[in-house]
Formats: C-alpha cells, structure tokens, sequence
C-alpha cells in the first residue's frame, strides 16, 4: 500500500466530471480531501492523499491525466530556505497538520516534515523572514 498526497489542477473540462468517485469506484483508492477550489466548468486545484496498491495507484492516475486532471507532487510546492529560517516559531501556530513542529525544546529548532505538509501555505503567509516558500504551478517561487 502506498499513500501519497498530491495537487490537483482541472481544466474547466475536467471540472464538471465526477473523476475523483470514479478513483474509489473503478480503481479501489481511497482519498482524503485535503483542500478543495473547484467550481463547475470553471478551473479548479484539490489536495488529495490517495492511498492503495502501486497499481491502482498509477492506473487512478493514468485516468485523471486522460480526463484532463494536471496531477504534481504536493512535496515538491512547499519548502523552507534554511538560510533565512531563525526558527521563530511564527509557523507552528498556523500549521494544521504539524509539518513544522518544535521536537527539542533546549535548542528550539522548528523541524519541517514535509510528508506531512498539505501545501496550505499558511506558514507562508506567517513567515517573518520569508524562508518557507512555495512553487507555483509553472515552478517559479510565489
């Protein structure tokens, strides 16, 4: 079994079909909604964590692709600059999944998982010095 969170960005075409209850149905996925903004005929994103076999996995993929679903690695979006980082903790607060947690108290150094990161981008907004940043769709930092 595997789980993987993904975003996905549908056309307007792709926007009015029922593609995510055919994933359950057809190919035995399971999902988790994570975040939605999709209107009918209009273009949409959803974070998704989708969880079965390697094979229903990619087959649920191969069909969202075919029916004009973008699909990206929600990973890959949201990530922290190091260098910038101070380890303020201003992130912690707004973080509803617990991707950036303190673990050791002596040193305070806020921790980023990013398996757990769902791409909000609500540390984003918090960040004093700017070192969590995400990557747009076409790949350029926002």
């Amino acid at each position: 079994m595997i789980a993987k969170k993904v975003l996905l960005t549908f056309s307007k075409k792709a926007a009015g079909k029922p593609v995510i209850c055919e994933l359950s149905r057809k190919f035995d996925l399971t999902f988790n909604v994570m975040e939605a903004k999709i209107s009918p005929k209009k273009e949409g994103l959803m974070i998704l964590e989708l969880v079965g076999t390697e094979n229903a996995y990619n087959s649920g993929v191969e069909y969202l692709i075919e029916n004009g679903v973008e699909i990206s690695n929600i990973e890959d979006r949201v990530f922290r600059d190091d260098d910038l980082c101070y380890h303020c903790g201003c992130c912690l607060s707004v973080c509803p999944t617990d991707a950036l947690i303190i673990e050791d108290r002596q040193t305070m150094k806020v921790e980023f998982y990013k398996d757990k990161c769902i791409a909000c981008e609500l540390c984003v907004k918090v960040c004093p010095t700017k070192a969590m940043k995400i990557r747009g769709l076409d790949g350029d930092l926002i």
